[in-house]
């Protein structure tokens, strides 16, 4: 394949086999499930780290899909935290108005809204984004790109533009990042999130790789693609979510209106070269450490079939599918898991075919282990149970039983 950033050819450097979409959950009855390669590349020139588009984004992020981050209260405390962090630091005021891309059910925009902002969100996803709009939350249903920011600029742009966890999930990275600096004004912020490559690499995080997530950003990527497009980073902050994150700062490339912290890009920039992100041997290695990963999990859970230990999971994130497939664990060494999510309960996780129930079940079953499958949630979701008996379980970076 050649590269989504620059346009030079890639070397593949490892594959997590056969893998379903990670966010479809099915009917139990259902056999309709259909599997595509999952395969990391390298590009040669620019050291982007993607994968091939087997799945089309529009195969994924349809009427039914079933992710709604508002699911997590201690996502909603981040994006709480964000919104008076912004007013603050760049002076929003009432009717200053701010436009979020991938804005789900509107929980983010919810927070700027009650603050006196104008929003605007833009989804793809006609479900989650029917919430929204019944919620007050001015959405439009479609996919950002240049088409649709050419229809939409002029006028009173943005103060600012959010793109939270959605760059990853867009194929077309050079188009999506050319419609945002075509929204940009002179004054406007554009900040985007996603989960730090290094992160992945350090803390073995090899189940945030899935078909939606065609991209792998570090912050020297994201920099090469926004500067392409006519924007310049001025700031970088990293932080604890999804297993570890970078907020990015960027503005139009012509505007002195945001000055450039130098300190801050350089930290992480001199971080990314040291743990060796811009060399493909990198990535052969980290193939091998995930093995021993899979490895230990699947013993242990043996271990646990063998000695009539009763082991469910929580949680249906399309993380945890990736983890589950990969390691060839089903349900006879994991009964079922539990969510909260409506649009998951009474289905079951795809290629694993785990079925999924209420979290209340758990507390009728009482098991002696309880499977997170979003470990980054871990403490939100230890504090959910109090069961003396009930040991918890996470398997990223290491095997780890509480």
């Amino acid at each position: 394949m050649n590269c989504r950033i620059c346009g030079s050819g890639c070397t593949p450097v490892f594959n997590l086999g056969y893998q379903p979409i990670s966010n479809e959950y099915y009917d139990p009855r259902s056999n309709n499930e259909v599997h595509y390669p999952l395969e990391m590349f390298f590009c040669n020139s620019c050291k982007f780290i993607q994968i091939d588009e087997v799945v089309k984004a529009t195969d994924i992020f349809v009427e039914s899909y079933p992710y709604a981050s508002s699911m997590s209260d201690s996502w909603l405390k981040h994006c709480s935290d964000y919104t008076d962090y912004m007013i603050e630091r760049f002076g929003l005021r009432s009717g200053d108005y701010v436009m979020e891309i991938a804005s789900n059910d509107g929980y983010l925009l919810k927070f700027f809204n009650s603050r006196g902002l104008k929003v605007k969100g833009v989804e793809p996803a006609g479900g989650v984004a029917k919430i929204a709009i019944a919620n007050g939350i001015d959405t439009d249903i479609e996919f950002f790109n240049t088409e649709y920011a050419n229809r939409k600029s002029g006028g009173v742009s943005p103060k600012v533009i959010v793109a939270n966890n959605v760059i990853a999930h867009n194929p077309n990275v050079d188009d999506f990042a050319h419609g945002i600096g075509i929204m940009m004004g002179y004054e406007t912020v554009f900040t985007v999130e996603f989960p730090h490559l290094y992160q992945l690499i350090k803390q073995y995080q090899f189940d945030t790789i899935y078909h939606e997530h065609y991209s792998y950003f570090s912050l020297k990527a994201i920099m090469t693609l926004l500067e392409k497009n006519g924007m310049t980073v001025f700031d970088v902050q990293e932080l604890p979510t999804h297993g570890g994150s970078l907020r990015v700062f960027a503005k139009n490339s012509g505007s002195k209106a945001h000055e450039v912290n130098y300190d801050n890009i350089k930290a992480v920039l001199d971080k990314e070269m040291e743990a060796k992100l811009y060399d493909m041997e990198t990535y052969e290695q980290f193939f091998k450490d995930i093995q021993k990963i899979k490895f230990s999990t699947v013993s242990f859970l043996i271990e646990q079939k063998r000695l009539g230990k009763r082991v469910v999971a929580y949680g249906a994130p399309a993380k945890g599918n990736t983890f589950l497939n990969y390691c060839g664990i089903r349900d006879d060494l994991i009964e079922y898991t539990v969510d909260r999510s409506e649009f998951k309960v009474g289905k079951v996780l795809p290629g694993s075919r785990i079925p999924i129930s209420n979290p209340s079940r758990i507390m009728v079953d009482t098991p002696d282990y309880i499977f997170i499958l979003p470990w980054n949630i871990k403490k939100e979701i230890m504090g959910l149970f109090n069961l003396s008996e009930c040991k918890f379980v996470t398997a990223i970076p290491e095997l780890n039983v509480t």
